[in-house]
């Protein structure tokens, strides 16, 4: 996302435009604003129909985009193919008469977009949320996509839970979590029960950096969840003889080569 964003501020002369955040990362949001990238709330916002409107990596509602189609603006989409799939199995559940549960955080954009490609039907389930399942015993046919970012292993106990207050004759379930993602995972649990402390690096608003400072921090080992080497004080490093990293998906390579320097010359 970060580099097709780049390759339009070279190559277009009309205003950029873009709803959000391009990723949660806010030093890639501060470089593309300097740059001349205008961050809006809505369409509304855009003066001249003459422009480019990109969609953020998490993806957009269906309707805002058909409506800046209609109005005759360029769009450059960033959505991440990971969310592009979720967002496709979601539209066929319902397609095929399935009753679509989204499990993900109540809000998130990528969600909310997950959410409109299936016509806003069907329902979120937030692990954070209390949720009564009563409501909805009387769909027979369930269909489950999850947030591309979530952790494996909440899931693994959210689908028994649908089993068991679902009274449905059928339940398919698309694993939509991003194989990158899963990868840090299980990369940071390993590497957590190795080291004295872990540094997770990303975003403080990044929900796929929160899940890896979560799963380090539920290994037991020491965990600052930091944004650039200048968050780094030399009393996190006290009586440590080793130190682990792991960065969410929208940290830049230069940051973590920025903390890893800071890290060795302390």
């Amino acid at each position: 996302a970060y580099n097709m964003v780049k390759d339009v501020l070279r190559e277009e002369k009309k205003g950029i435009y873009i709803i959000g955040e391009l990723i949660h990362n806010s030093f890639v949001v501060k470089e593309l604003d300097e740059l001349g990238i205008k961050r809006i709330n809505c369409l509304e916002e855009i003066p001249d129909s003459n422009s480019v409107l990109i969609i953020r990596s998490h993806g957009m509602p269906f309707e805002l985009i058909e409506e800046a189609k209609a109005r005759g603006m360029d769009i450059v989409d960033t959505t991440c193919p990971f969310v592009k799939k979720a967002q496709a199995f979601a539209k066929k559940l319902i397609d095929d008469g399935y009753f679509l549960i989204i499990i993900g955080d109540t809000g998130h954009e990528e969600v909310e977009g997950i959410h409109s490609a299936s016509g806003y039907k069907g329902i979120i389930l937030d692990k954070h949320l209390e949720f009564d399942f009563s409501v909805f015993h009387k769909y027979k046919k369930i269909g489950v996509v999850f947030q591309t970012t979530q952790n494996l292993r909440d899931i693994g106990s959210i689908i028994p839970e649908i089993f068991q207050n679902f009274e449905c004759e059928e339940l398919r379930v698309f694993n939509t979590i991003c194989d990158t993602t899963s990868n840090r995972q299980e990369d940071a649990k390993r590497i957590s029960s190795q080291v004295d402390v872990m540094f997770v690096v990303g975003g403080k608003n990044s929900a796929n950096t929160i899940r890896l400072y979560d799963i380090c921090k539920a290994e037991g080992v020491r965990t600052y969840h930091i944004q650039s080497a200048d968050d780094i004080e030399e009393n996190m490093l006290s009586g440590v003889s080793s130190v682990g990293i792991s960065a969410g998906a929208s940290t830049p390579d230069f940051i973590i080569e920025h903390i890893i320097n800071r890290l060795k010359g302390i």
